[in-house]
């Protein structure tokens, strides 16, 4: 390459950098409207270790973050403790590292689609799909939360930098790096501890006879493998596991699984052979995994969305719609290419494994379960645009600028109206499943507590998990907390007191004892109470409400 490419590639993948920057710096601590139930806990939790060395449980340093007795891991909450200390306890310190890491998975998008197409139609592949990614609804919308799926992302970004690295340099070191980025990443989210593990046999089995051509491989590969194995062993502890087994697709109550139970039982009764094994029980979880797996690749659910889904903008989808004739274009190109490129080989094999965390647990599909599909996704896009275009050098000029300039304004015309959507509309409209109306009440709380005897926080609705967004928006000092017996439960019927305020379900009426104050969702207060102070969403909705009684100490 010369140096004026080299310029000009710098400059493209700084203005792709730019343009990422602005899609997810712009109103970071407004957009989402408040801190999620997840921020808010690993926000705290951040908190907690940075001025006590201990979680909300009192654990010291965990590895695994308890949270609400969902057991996650606790690496992005060390990430977010430096962010907290600089700028404080807010909803952009808990997004910042979320932040910073998405944009490293732009760069690192780049480097590899150099990697995966050789000669100067990598450097082109490269940059499409990190613009690509830069403005992704579904990168852009969960790049924005501080949760550790964005660190799983990245994690695995860099492990299949770091293959496919391996596979131009064949570098013995390059092995042990692989090797410690994939026992990382079994200490970021709970999907990868589904997804490292395929790419690690597809990376043994792909490059097998690479790895035993560098000097040692074969040793560095079985050292490797036994890191990876330790990591794996301490992240796969039964209480890791807490969140798999309150999740799995695969429970006794799914009506498929009933369904052939009761098939099973009749077939069994009457002695029929066929039926009982056509009605065994696997049958109908071989039948939930490929329903739940597939609905991931349903065109309906990545390209369109309605006005209000799951980590999706109003009316977008995760995927914009002018993107499914150039995916599709890319899909063909590695089908036809793959036979030949082992390198295209890996890429298949991490699409394909990329909704695997999906399609074993409920809420099939599920956005931030299937995040990794995202880059492989952009890259067949990114294959797809350029294919077309070194197709279409044949053809007219004119016809060729034309229908260029053509498809470049309706995707800029589909880029503005996802930045309207998501920064304009879905904070309005759905500030409610951010609890958005929690910060003014426990704010104005926190003004009255000296008034009254007794505080009761409902803990449902607007206000599921009370305890934990009173402790993140009161920045409630940890050691006094620790020092009061900290989080006994997080779990979601678990009852909480910290100092006069009590955390539980509300009383049908006033209680007999002294002034107190009570909190909960609007139209659900204790009969009798007198209302003080009302509490709506961003789009006027009333959600909480603060009343108060007053009796006579007996």
């Amino acid at each position: 390459m010369t140096r004026q490419s080299d310029c000009l590639i710098f400059a493209v993948l700084a203005s792709v950098l730019v343009i990422a920057g602005v899609f997810r710096l712009v109103k970071l601590s407004a957009v989402p409207p408040a801190v999620s139930l997840d921020e808010a806990s690993i926000g705290y939790n951040a908190y907690s270790i940075l001025l006590t060395g201990r979680d909300e449980y009192g654990y010291r340093l965990p590895a695994t973050l308890r949270a609400y007795d969902d057991w996650r891991p606790a690496l992005y909450v060390y990430l977010v403790v430096p962010a907290v200390r600089m700028i404080g306890l807010t909803a952009s310190a808990v997004r910042l590292p979320s932040v910073i890491l998405s944009l490293a998975v732009v760069v690192l998008t780049y480097l590899t689609g150099r990697l995966l197409w050789k000669g100067k139609g990598g450097m082109v592949i490269g940059c499409l799909a990190a613009f690509l990614v830069a403005v992704s609804p579904w990168q852009v919308y969960l790049s924005r939360l501080g949760h550790e799926a964005n660190l799983g992302l990245f994690a695995t970004a860099l492990m299949v930098f770091l293959i496919l690295r391996f596979a131009v340099r064949q570098r013995p070191a390059d092995i042990m790096f692989i090797f410690i980025t994939a026992a990382v990443t079994m200490f970021t989210y709970q999907s990868q501890k589904i997804i490292t593990p395929v790419l690690l046999f597809g990376f043994a089995v792909i490059y097998f006879r690479k790895i035993l051509d560098v000097r040692r491989g074969a040793a560095i590969l079985v050292f490797g493998m036994a890191i990876f194995g330790v990591a794996a062993f301490f992240s796969l502890t039964p209480q890791s596991l807490t969140r798999f087994s309150g999740t799995t697709a695969f429970s006794s109550d799914h009506p498929l699984v009933r369904e052939y139970l009761a098939g099973y039982v009749k077939a069994k009764t009457e002695g029929d052979t066929v039926g009982i094994v056509a009605s065994h029980r696997y049958i109908a979880f071989a039948r939930i995994f490929a329903d739940n797996y597939l609905a991931h690749l349903a065109p309906g659910w990545l390209f369109t969305g309605t006005f209000r889904e799951n980590h999706k903008a109003p009316y977008t989808g995760l995927i914009y719609l002018w993107e499914a004739v150039f995916i599709a274009a890319g899909a063909i190109v590695l089908i036809r290419r793959a036979g030949k490129s082992q390198e295209l080989q890996f890429l298949l094999i991490w699409l394909l494994s990329s909704p695997l965390p999906g399609a074993v647990t409920t809420q099939a599909p599920h956005a931030m379960r299937s995040y990794t599909m995202v880059q492989p996704v952009e890259l067949l896009a990114a294959f797809g645009i350029y294919g077309i275009w070194i197709a279409a050098l044949k053809t007219d000029i004119k016809l060729r600028l034309v229908a260029a300039a053509g498809i470049g304004i309706y995707a800029l015309t589909n880029i503005s109206g996802f930045a309207v959507s998501y920064f304009r509309v879905f904070p309005y409209t759905q500030s409610d499943s951010f609890q958005a109306a929690a910060a003014p009440a426990f704010a104005f709380v926190n003004s009255r507590i000296d008034g009254y005897d007794r505080i009761l926080v409902a803990n449902d609705g607007q206000l599921y998990q009370s305890y934990m967004f009173y402790l993140y928006y009161s920045r409630y000092d940890p050691g006094r907390y620790l020092s009061e017996g900290g989080t006994v439960s997080g779990g979601f019927a678990q009852k909480h007191r910290i100092g006069k305020i009590e955390f539980g379900p509300l009383p049908g009426a006033p209680v007999g004892d002294g002034r107190v104050l009570y909190v909960g969702n609007t139209g659900r207060m204790p009969a009798g109470t007198t209302g003080i102070a009302e509490f709506s969403l961003a789009d006027g909705t009333p959600a909480i409400s603060v009343a108060q009684s007053y009796a006579k100490n007996q």
